[in-house]
């Protein structure tokens, strides 16, 4: 019933000023967004003409989580406080200037469905190795964006990067370039304990000295000094079984191919493993084929 008198309200208040449509996107002109990668975005602008009011009524939506607006004088804030108790979102209005000309207000909107994360390829073609990185988006509010400045953000809120220019951010699924550098060639190694605790993972390791910013939150990609680590599960799938024996454990560690190419994979044996053993290592090197698996044998020793 409340959307219904607002839509109501908002017809009668357009009929005698600017036809407002309620799309951000179309009624606001856009200086910044700037995206989070989980929570809503923060959109910020100015309304260059029409009524603040008239915007506020017919912005309602659930994907905005609240409107600010900065109103250029006490004029501007004429309807807002009837407005702001018919509409689903919280508003809150402040005045500029007591004594300022009439011109509209500056708007910034929390607005879902806006979101954000870094995204990192290592890429080869004609035998050059790079990786690419960029921040990918998705844009699921049924609207078309454009801003000046577009800022992402990190979990701490913490600003990651930037990009500048008249930069359009369609529906759907898009990237922003951030940067890209030349990579060596992969190494295919098999580490324990690290980066996820407790296990074995299957990592292929590249030396990138000219690499940007490396972000981790995704667990995409790993960094150690100039070394950058891929996650690749996807390539190799691993299981560990172990039988205990009189000093320690017999451990039985499978490897099955999920690749469509034959790699050869390093393992990295560490000298103790994070319970306090030491190790009986097994051997260093393995060679699979598409869909091949093999056990590598090594004991825990207590």
């Amino acid at each position: 019933m409340r959307r219904f008198t607002a839509v109501i309200i908002t017809l009668l208040l357009c009929a005698c000023g600017r036809q407002l449509t309620g799309l951000g996107s179309q009624d606001l002109q856009i200086s910044s967004i700037t995206f989070h990668d989980s929570y809503p975005a923060t959109i910020t602008g100015i309304l260059p003409a029409g009524k603040p009011s008239d915007f506020a009524a017919a912005a309602d939506s659930p994907l905005i989580q609240s409107i600010t607006m900065s109103c250029f004088s006490p004029e501007d804030t004429s309807g807002l406080s009837e407005v702001n108790t018919l509409i689903s979102y919280p508003l809150f209005y402040s005045i500029i200037s007591e004594t300022g000309e009439p011109g509209t207000a500056l708007v910034k909107i929390e607005q879902k469905g806006l979101t954000w994360e870094p995204d990192y390829i290592l890429s080869e073609e004609n035998g050059d190795r790079r990786i690419y990185a960029s921040a990918a988006l998705e844009n699921m509010t049924v609207q078309t964006w454009q801003a000046d400045t577009v800022r992402f953000m990190s979990p701490e809120n913490i600003q990651v990067t930037a990009a500048t220019g008249r930069i359009t951010i369609r529906q759907g699924h898009s990237h922003i370039p951030w940067w890209d550098a030349h990579a060596s060639e992969p190494v295919h190694i098999i580490r324990y304990g690290w980066p996820s605790p407790g296990r074995w993972n299957p990592l292929v390791a590249v030396t990138c000295p000219g690499k940007g910013r490396i972000v981790s939150w995704t667990e995409q990609v790993f960094e150690t000094a100039d070394t950058l680590y891929f996650p690749a599960d996807s390539l190799l799938e691993l299981n560990l079984a172990w039988e205990q024996e009189e000093r320690g454990y017999d451990c039985f560690l499978s490897a099955e191919s999920r690749s469509d190419i034959t790699i050869t994979w390093e393992i990295e044996w560490p000298e103790t493993m994070p319970r306090g053993a030491g190790i009986e290592p097994g051997i260093n090197i393995i060679e699979l084929n598409p869909g091949q698996s093999v056990t590598i044998l090594y004991k825990e020793l207590y």
